[in-house]
């Protein structure tokens, strides 16, 4: 469930939920994910130098790092959290840090934390801090803020990499800039996947077919003999470079599979 109370999308189904959706009988599950894909396209769209940095370090995990400057914890403390899952500090960093990038407000947050993790006892002030926190370590997202204000209140129109236009109608307000902030990234990390998937599309293996699209992951069923070449497929027509600013991203991906029968929730990585 959401904060609205209104359910939640396949993105953010809980693990134990992955766990009752399984394969045709003889038939293995594949996903792949873009990893911390709308983060990165974050961090470009902004030149956030040290969340580059970050991305680019090899053992980096952004998540991580900022449960790090959120919470006044050293890393090892974070990465050892992370046996938590859906309750680790670095969960709580991946949730609240999306919202923040898009001018998700203290009391829009303390309702999220409500849901998400119930036994916590974070106050307003408490939230204020982390907020405050995450833009003294990152100065160029709210410098990004900015840019796209002025876009906004300019020409009300706002074009993505892949050259996707969004014209926003109405009374210019903070509800306008949140849904222009979340635009940019978001839509380009589905463009960048589905123009990967109708690629891998036209050179699936015989038995395999894409059963889900969520955001930045696909779901694919197939046969056990066509794992290897359904991954090379993947490898091989998942990575085109994304143009950012002046720069050219790509974004890295992880597979995951499963043996006959096993479920969404128990795919091992590859």
């Amino acid at each position: 469930m959401n904060i609205f109370k209104t359910g939640t999308n396949l993105q953010n189904l809980p693990p134990e939920f992955r766990e009752c959706i399984i394969p045709r009988p003889g038939y293995c599950f594949t996903e792949v994910d873009k990893k911390q894909a709308e983060a990165m396209i974050v961090a470009y769209m902004a030149y956030e130098e040290s969340m580059k940095f970050e991305f680019n370090r090899p053992g980096g995990d952004i998540h991580v790092k900022n449960a790090t400057v959120i919470f006044d914890r050293d890393w090892d403390e974070i990465v050892a959290d992370k046996v938590n899952k859906n309750k680790s500090m670095r969960y709580f960093a991946k949730r609240t840090v999306h919202g923040w990038n898009y001018k998700l407000g203290v009391r829009t947050t303390i309702d999220l934390l409500a849901v998400e993790f119930p036994d916590s006892t974070f106050t307003e002030s408490d939230v204020r801090g982390m907020i405050k926190k995450y833009f003294e370590r990152y100065p160029g997202i709210l410098e990004w803020h900015g840019r796209v204000i002025e876009q906004l209140k300019s020409t009300s129109i706002l074009i993505n990499p892949f050259g996707r236009r969004r014209h926003f109608m109405g009374r210019q307000d903070d509800d306008m800039f949140r849904k222009g902030l979340a635009f940019l990234p978001q839509s380009t990390c589905v463009d960048d996947l589905n123009r990967g998937l109708v690629r891998v599309e036209r050179r699936l293996p015989d038995s395999a077919s894409i059963i889900g699209q969520y955001h930045d992951s696909g779901l694919f069923e197939h046969l056990p003999e066509d794992r290897e070449g359904l991954i090379r497929v993947l490898k091989e027509e998942l990575l085109e470079p994304i143009p950012i600013e002046g720069e050219f991203l790509i974004i890295p991906i992880e597979v995951k599979c499963g043996d006959i029968g096993d479920s969404w929730g128990e795919l091992k990585e590859v």
